[in-house]
């Protein structure tokens, strides 16, 4: 971490005045594409983008430097940020007003409007209820996809007895904590997930939907022990390849399956996570212009005019395996799960049950989140930590809301 502080700070110092310094941590294959779309569509309005990816910890890791560049006096132009993280960056004055004018969902609006004003400019959605599927090496061992959490660990329990591996997943805090929110969404529907992820409620831990997400989810857990240390986009390739028969993670890994004519490999079957009650749990990748970056190459208007451009955000989240936001916007070319993203998402929209995503930032607060993504984690790989202890440490962590969460009150 110091080092990678450190090469930050001192690229503020490289590179030439003109160029649009962004930072991010898009750094798999994938999001390598998706970000060659945004320097393209910037070159060619005379925009050259210098990149600062901080790779590592989904965002963690760019998020802290970010703000050691911002208290140093040298913000990026332009900084990759999601969820409650925005408004609190609002709050203390730290980024420009955005002139937004295309019509965004009310839901995602109210993440980026902070007092009266547009300040971050949603760019890709991302769907996190996502069940992979490897069919040929389901056939090979004569089992069916999974329609219900039984049957899905069922399915990796005789994996695992014919010796092999079943779920790619890796063990980042992350991923394993992914699986949880989509055990818990599944089972108790979004109003359960709402209470425990978002308004942290004392109720939900009582829900009986809660102890059975935690006693799957200690099921899976020894269908996959011991974890492999597994970036997401390894176990993405070993799904692809065929050493992993399932993967439950976000529609990201689209984009280090799709060819260059968009197509998916014919093996990979995409399904909604088995769920109880239909919804979309979701990832907004959103766009910031910092205050105080020196030697800005553009206005806010211009970038955000380009940035927001329908056919930019069409080209770049076919190469991302997102979909745009704004539900206008048609997906000429895009693959069949990203479609069905879009039906779902706007089913979503209209019965309420689009939920943000806690492990991946759109949920609560950092500290929160973290101590979430730390105890969800230990559970899994430590068999002797019980679903009652688990459930007391996570009433202890929503107890710590008002201390570590307090709401953000705008600079003056």
């Amino acid at each position: 971490m110091k080092r990678l502080l450190l090469a930050a700070l001192l690229m503020v110092q490289i590179g030439q005045a003109a160029e649009l310094e962004f930072m991010h941590w898009w750094t798999s294959r994938g999001e390598r594409r998706a970000v060659a779309e945004l320097a393209e569509t910037l070159k060619q309005n005379g925009l050259p983008l210098r990149e600062v990816p901080v790779p590592g910890g989904g965002g963690d890791n760019a998020r802290t430097i970010l703000q050691a560049r911002t208290l140093s006096g040298s913000p990026p132009h332009l900084a990759l940020l999601q969820g409650p993280t925005i408004s609190s960056w609002a709050a203390l004055g730290l980024l420009h007003p955005l002139p937004l004018s295309h019509p965004l969902p009310p839901l995602v609006e109210k993440i980026h409007r902070v007092n009266d004003e547009m300040v971050a400019l949603p760019i890709a959605l991302h769907r996190l209820n996502w069940l992979w599927l490897n069919r040929r090496e389901l056939d090979r061992n004569r089992l069916a996809p999974p329609t219900d959490w039984e049957m899905l660990v069922v399915t990796l329990e005789r994996l695992r007895q014919a010796g092999r591996p079943g779920l790619a997943i890796g063990n980042d805090p992350w991923q394993i904590a992914q699986l949880f929110e989509n055990l818990l969404f599944g089972l108790g529907g979004p109003d359960l997930y709402h209470r425990l992820f978002v308004t942290l409620e004392p109720s939900a831990l009582r829900a009986p939907a809660t102890r059975e997400a935690l006693s799957y989810f200690r099921r899976i857990a020894r269908t996959v022990a011991p974890v492999e240390a597994l970036t997401w986009d390894q176990a993405a390739l070993g799904l692809k390849e065929g050493r992993f028969a399932m993967q439950i993670t976000g529609d990201w890994v689209l984009g280090e399956w799709l060819d260059d004519a968009g197509r998916l490999p014919p093996d990979l079957l995409c399904l909604p996570t088995p769920a109880r009650q239909p919804g979309f749990i979701f990832n907004i990748d959103s766009l910031v212009m910092m205050r105080g970056a020196q030697h800005a190459p553009a206005s806010t208007e211009r970038l955000t005019e380009l940035l927001s451009d329908p056919a930019f955000l069409q080209r770049f989240n076919r190469k991302k395996g997102a979909i745009p936001v704004q539900t206008d916007i048609a997906l000429p070319g895009f693959n069949p799960c990203s479609r069905q993203a879009r039906i779902d998402f706007i089913a979503a929209l209209e019965h309420g049950s689009a939920v943000p995503s806690f492990s991946d930032s759109m949920a609560t607060c950092p500290v929160i989140r973290n101590a979430l993504l730390s105890e969800l984690h230990r559970f899994f790989l430590d068999p002797r930590l019980s679903e009652k202890e688990m459930l007391k440490i996570l009433e202890r962590i929503r107890q710590g809301k008002e201390l570590w969460c307090p709401t953000p009150v705008k600079a003056s």
